[in-house]
């Protein structure tokens, strides 16, 4: 996968034309309100990047990823999974739970 992006850089540079960095980024965009729901849909869409170096994106906010956000992101995520309100357990048939 490193390889590929390599020599696609290389020819856009040959053939004079801007390449492409985000493709060496696996890309996130997350909107805070759904934080865990977002990241899970991203995650799962773009399951050939997950080597990649990671990039995060608050949706409707302006700044560059350089750790600060994937930090931020990382402990928003983490806060909300743990948190009880997240993991209630509500019983709904007696043989079915789900999570709300």
């Amino acid at each position: 996968m490193i390889l590929t992006a390599r020599k696609s850089m290389i020819q856009k540079f040959q053939n004079r034309q801007a390449p492409d960095l985000s493709m060496l980024f696996l890309n996130l965009y997350i909107r805070r309100a759904h934080l865990v729901s977002d990241s899970l849909a991203e995650l799962s869409k773009k399951r050939d990047d997950l080597k990649k170096k990671l990039r995060v994106t608050f949706v409707g906010e302006h700044g560059l990823d350089m750790g600060g956000l994937t930090k931020e992101w990382f402990l928003l995520l983490i806060r909300q999974i743990i948190s009880p309100d997240y993991s209630k357990k509500t019983k709904q048939n007696k043989n079915k739970l789900c999570f709300s």
